[in-house]
């Protein structure tokens, strides 16, 4: 008896010791200070599952696993840690503090998640804090002040994005690399891709066609949601108004118990729209958004599997003016814009070993969009339909890439992508009309040497309406010397013009859209070179610097032109306007003063092909704007808050039109812009309050002036909408996690 108590304490003992030496402690390298909620990712040297966890309030946490592992610990303002580790050795981390943290994760067009800065693209980040700093609420409002991206808003149309002088028919917008659908005349409006549950955004400006094929030329934006990988609980809230008339509210929730995770979420966006005339035919429509997803994520030992989806539904009213006014029976002809949205997606990420991993997503995404004409009656405010349109879209899409690192200098990445999309409308030509593009492709990178690497790539497309060329691109990155590095690509693209440029028939307000079913593909070829300079002083100071120049060259370019007018209709067309070339320079410095002063200024200057150099070469070949960007932060961590402030000028810039039997060039003027934000914390991080004002210098309208030629006369036409002017928001997140 004495000698099984005696062997039952040494058991006890010996298990006490082993949960004792499997406990470590994170801490801060220069206090020693303990840092909670760390975030913990544990993942067996085999390469095994990956268990995220967080430390405690103290900064414990304990690995119950008794083999070494690889173990990375991160927490924001730390410089991350990763090291092979064995837990009954393992006692304590220490996280060194990294005020300028250049560490930013990215994931568009790599063969696996890695730094930014390691990236043989040059990709711009956008993370979550400038996304609340900037008050915005759509995509639109996050990317609208770069230099290199303009925005065009439309009253009834929303706003739609170019990158590097061309178009957003060539720029690729995705969701977690799911393309969105539902382009009109070749854009997607911006203001339907709000900005709740955003993690950061990731944008390449520059060619991406072979890795994602056509509407990748100019570049590429992937918007990274949030995923809940550390707490078991987590809820946010948040709301959002903006004078003269936005409310908006959001309730995310998600819930992690043992490799399952379940998200849900809901939006609800409200725009009241607004005139400057007080009358009743406003130029800013109001609308109301809803939307809804549902996500559900399951990891496995090798394998993760996510599927989610998503409804977004909004709803749009175009106020005409009064008609009868003063008679017993006054009326308003009224235009109801709904647009719907669904998407379901499923993503399965499998690590076959610490060299192959093997990605593959795919989607159904359904759009359909009603036009309703409607008679208003101003006594009672009945709606009569007069009119009806409904145009839908169904795209299938999958995508799979294999990735493989042979060694530690050569790795490589092959794919299918494979897209199918139908469009069904009265107004399309033959009711129903289906498009497929179906490619393969392939890139392979090779660092020749310490700090020099390679990749270039290839892509085959079968088109089924179209003869598609073999897309080829090079990228080069280069460490030139400590801090220095050098970027350089040159790529073909090709864009098939989409079903509504085709053969969509529209019409609305006076004018018509016809579809043109002789459009040729663009095709164009591309150069882009980039040098970024780093400078870091430990957590004094940090300077950087890039420079960055583009040429692009498209034939066959797709265009809108105005073909035939009359007294009370313009009708409009996509045709191939020729040749044209786009190029510029960007100019960008960072300059952060320890952990509280950040100033940023960037200047752009672009260049595209004159209309009138295309007929007359004696004129000036190139038509250039300017734009340039100024920005100062001040954060105080005693007092946890942060005031941001930034100036935009928008210089005097073309506007692509075309009218066939009259050359003409359209400008639209310049302007200035002047933002201010406060963001305060409450509650130990758990709320976050953001006040601001928008559009101080009131811009409303901008002046559209034709320069005719061979006269150097002028002649305005009708402003472009730019803003509904001054304003001011607040905006609330509240996050509570159970950890």
């Amino acid at each position: 008896m004495n000698k099984l108590l005696l062997i039952s304490l040494l058991l006890i003992s010996t298990i006490s010791i082993a949960q004792t030496n499997s406990i470590f402690h994170v801490v801060d390298k220069q206090n020693g200070e303990a840092i909670p909620y760390a975030n913990v990712c544990i993942q067996k040297v085999d390469g095994g599952t990956k268990k995220y966890t967080i430390t405690n309030e103290k900064g414990e946490l304990e690995l119950l696993e008794s083999e070494k592992v690889e173990l990375t610990v991160s927490y924001i303002g730390y410089k991350t840690y990763s090291k092979i580790v064995n837990p009954s050795d393992l006692k304590k981390i220490e996280l060194e503090a990294d005020v300028f943290s250049l560490e930013q994760i990215v994931v568009t067009g790599q063969n696996k998640p890695m730094l930014r800065d390691s990236s043989i693209y040059a990709i711009k980040v956008f993370d979550s804090k400038l996304i609340q700093q900037r008050g915005a609420i759509n995509l639109a409002d996050v990317l609208k002040a770069q230099p290199s991206i303009k925005i065009k808003q439309s009253g009834s149309f929303g706003s739609n994005i170019s990158i590097l002088g061309l178009g957003g028919e060539n720029v690729k917008i995705m969701i977690d690399g799911v393309p969105i659908i539902g382009r009109l005349d070749g854009n997607l409006d911006l203001s339907q891709i709000t900005m709740e549950n955003v993690d950061h955004i990731e944008v390449v400006e520059g060619p991406m066609s072979v890795v994602y094929g056509s509407n990748a030329l100019a570049g590429t934006v992937n918007i990274i949601t949030k995923n809940n990988k550390w707490n078991k609980a987590e809820l946010i809230a948040s709301t959002y108004a903006e004078s003269p008339g936005t409310f908006n509210a959001n309730l995310y929730g998600s819930l992690k118990k043992a490799n399952n995770i379940y998200t849900i979420s809901g939006v609800r966006n409200y725009f009241s729209g607004t005139s400057y005339d007080n009358t009743r035919a406003s130029k800013w429509k109001g609308s109301e958004q809803n939307i809804a997803e549902l996500r559900y994520a399951y990891q496995a030992k090798k394998a993760t599997l996510r599927f989610n989806t998503k409804y977004f539904n909004e709803f749009m009213k175009d106020k005409g003016a009064v008609s009868g006014a003063g008679t017993p029976t006054p009326y308003a002809f009224d235009v109801n814009f709904l647009t719907k949205r669904y998407s379901l997606n499923g993503f399965l990420e499998y690590d076959h070993n610490k060299k192959m991993q093997t990605n593959i997503q795919s989607s159904i995404s359904y759009y359909d969009r009603v036009m309703r004409t409607v008679r208003t009656d101003m006594t009672n405010l009945r709606e009569v339909e007069a009119d009806s349109d409904t145009t839908t879209f169904i795209n299938f899409m999958t995508r799979a890439t294999f990735n493989h690192t042979l060694n530690s200098k050569i790795s490589y990445q092959t794919g299918i992508d494979l897209n199918t999309e139908t469009g069904s409308a009265k107004r399309i030509t033959g009711g129903t009309q289906t498009i497929g593009d179906y490619a393969i492709f392939i890139t392979g990178k090779h660092e020749f040497w310490k700090g020099f690497l390679i990749q270039p790539g290839v892509r085959y497309a079968y088109n089924t309406k179209f003869d598609s060329p073999l897309l080829y691109s090079v990228n080069l990155k280069v460490n030139l010397i400590k801090n220095l590095q050098a970027r350089a690509s040159f790529a073909k693209g090709f864009r098939a013009p989409t079903l509504k440029e085709l053969y969509l028939d529209f019409s609305h307000a006076g004018y018509n859209i016809k579809g043109n079913s002789e459009l040729q593909p663009e095709s164009s070829h591309t150069l882009n070179g980039s040098l970024i300079y780093n400078y870091k002083n430990d957590n004094t100071f940090l300077f950087k610097m890039e420079l960055k120049g583009y040429y692009n060259k498209i034939k066959d370019k797709i265009d809108f032109a105005l073909v035939d007018q009359t007294e009370n209709t313009q009708t409009w067309m996509n045709i191939n306007r020729g040749n044209v070339e786009t190029k510029g320079w960007i100019a960008d410095a960072t300059f952060d003063v320890n952990s509280r002063w950040s100033f940023n200024t960037n200047y752009a200057r672009s260049g595209i092909t004159s209309l009138f150099y295309e007929n007359d070469n004696s004129q000036d070949k190139y038509i250039y704007s300017n734009n340039f960007l100024a920005s100062v932060t001040y954060k105080n961590p005693t007092y946890d808050y942060s005031v941001r402030i930034e100036y935009a000028y928008k210089g005097e810039e073309p506007v692509d039109f075309l009218e066939e039997n009259n050359l003409s060039q359209f400008y639209v003027e310049s302007y200035n812009d002047l933002n201010i934000t406060l963001t305060k914390s409450f509650w130990e991080r758990r709320l976050n309050i953001s006040l601001g004002a928008k559009n101080l210098f009131d811009n409303q309208d901008l002046a559209i002036i034709e320069i005719l030629q061979n006269t150097g006369t002028t002649a305005s036409l009708e402003p472009q909408l730019l803003s509904w002017g001054r304003s001011y928001f607040v905006k609330m997140i509240l996050t509570l996690n159970k950890h």
